[in-house]
C-alpha cells in the first residue's frame, strides 16, 4: 500500500509537489500561508526576490496579514 499524498503547486514556479511522510517535496510558509518546493525555497533564502514581491503581497492583502519588516537587504523574509 503506497502512502497517501499531499499535492499543492508551488507558489514561485507552479510545479506541482506532492508530499509523503518522507518527502522533501518543499516547504509551507506559514506567514504568507503559501507552499513553495525546495529550489525555490533556497534561491530564495535571502529573502524573497523582487520578482514575487507584488503576489506576495497581494498573498498577504487576501489573507489579511500585515507584510512584515523587510530584512537588511530590503526584501520581504522568506519566513
Amino acid at each position: 500500500m503506497q502512502p497517501e499524498s499531499l499535492t499543492a503547486a508551488c507558489f514561485c514556479c507552479d510545479t506541482k509537489l506532492h508530499f509523503t511522510p518522507d518527502s522533501d517535496a518543499g516547504q509551507v510558509i506559514e506567514r504568507y500561508g503559501v507552499v513553495v518546493c525546495t529550489p525555490c525555497f533556497q534561491a530564495n533564502a535571502a529573502g524573497w526576490a523582487p520578482k514575487y514581491e507584488e503576489k506576495l503581497l497581494r498573498q498577504l492583502q487576501r489573507s489579511h496579514i500585515a507584510p512584515p519588516a523587510r530584512n537588511r537587504s530590503g526584501r520581504l523574509p522568506l519566513d
